[in-house]
């Protein structure tokens, strides 16, 4: 892919971290030798935090010993309503919920039972590659620099951002997104192909341009697309999905974004 743009979740840099890493490597190639090693990624990072906060927030809670309350339902033993609750359940989950502190991940903190990261990155996709060209924060919006000091104002604009390198590595960006469509003759409930009879131009129906259509209209900021069939001059399939991505590379109508049915 080239020109992509996308966020996740930053993760600060510390020597807890980097720590952490160390030993990860180091236990892993000491017990699996014969195992490829995969870097940790922030969903580990993420469960690893999550079980240091339920152990700190039992120890908080002050629980010790719970018994079980078993309702009244079923004599059945595959009934699951029939199983028991802790009676400590309710007070461990608001310790939980209440539960802040510097994980590996950073700040770990829950709003609405779900981890709230403190910084997004905003990635450049580029080949196998990504480039971070901004971030944003709850506080401060979009911003070049996440640990720049002092006040600054919360912001939206794009110019806060680096330049993303769009396809056919330049900077320029695209006046027009310009989406290849394949042609299918099955699955028109995802994606459906049809031709205006009076000016002859495509329309594109199904679940999979509403989800697109749907992001278009939930973004602050107009973004020109156009629909372009991948068919032959007889309006038939042009080819398989592998041709229709060689087009992106051979430049052949520009085309930067495919629908695959399922």
């Amino acid at each position: 892919m080239q020109g992509v743009l996308g966020v996740k979740p930053h993760i600060p840099p510390s020597k807890k971290l980097e720590s952490f890493k160390s030993r990860w490597r180091k236990n892993f190639t000491t017990s699996k030798p014969q195992i490829k090693m995969n870097e940790l990624n922030l969903f580990g990072l993420w469960a690893y935090d999550t079980v240091w906060a339920i152990a700190m927030a039992v120890e908080k809670a002050g629980i010790v010993h719970s018994g079980y309350v078993k309702p009244n339902t079923s004599e059945s033993t595959v009934d699951i309503a029939g199983l028991g609750k802790s009676e400590m359940g309710p007070t461990l989950l608001r310790s939980i919920l209440s539960t802040r502190f510097q994980g590996l991940s950073g700040e770990f903190r829950l709003a609405g039972g779900e981890m709230v990261p403190s910084a997004f990155e905003i990635i450049n996709v580029i080949g196998r590659a990504e480039r971070v060209i901004g971030y944003w924060t709850p506080e401060r919006g979009l911003s070049r620099n996440l640990y720049t000091r002092g006040k600054i104002a919360y912001s939206t604009s794009k110019n806060k951002l680096k330049e993303p390198i769009w396809p056919g590595d330049t900077t320029q960006q695209p006046k027009r997104l310009r989406i290849g469509v394949p042609l299918k003759t099955g699955f028109n409930e995802f994606i459906k192909v049809q031709w205006n009879p009076e000016g002859d131009k495509p329309i594109v129906s199904g679940f999979t341009p509403d989800v697109f259509l749907s992001v278009v209209q939930a973004l602050p900021f107009p973004l020109p697309y156009e629909f372009i069939p991948f068919v032959n001059k007889n309006k038939q399939s042009a080819g398989t999905y592998n041709e229709l991505l060689e087009q992106i590379e051979l430049k052949v109508g520009f085309m930067l974004l495919q629908f695959f049915p399922a």
